[in-house]
């Protein structure tokens, strides 16, 4: 575990370089949100010792956009659900 990762895992905060520099971190899932004119939603999901943390930025769309880190990764941990589809034939003559 290299410091910028003990920090996020002892919780600690980060400046805007650290986080810039967590951002290109190796992660294991990244999630793409709502994309406006110039900034896109993005997640970042990274695994880090035996835990799971999300960095949450707005990526710049363009190159006089910069990537705007506005709060600190937090753990986060993943919930799988089992959905089962179920068809139901309605009469048409009721």
């Amino acid at each position: 575990m290299d410091e910028l990762e003990q920090k996020v895992y002892n919780g600690e905060q980060l400046t805007e370089e650290e986080l810039s520099d967590l951002a290109w971190h190796e992660h294991i899932e990244t999630i793409y949100g709502e994309s406006g004119r110039w900034q896109q939603s993005v997640s970042l999901i990274f695994k880090i010792g035996d835990k799971f943390f999300e960095l949450d930025f707005e990526r710049g769309l363009t190159e006089y956009q910069s990537n705007n880190y506005g709060q600190q990764p937090y753990e986060v941990f993943m919930h799988s659900k089992q959905v089962t589809e179920t068809k139901v034939w309605y009469d048409t003559s009721k």
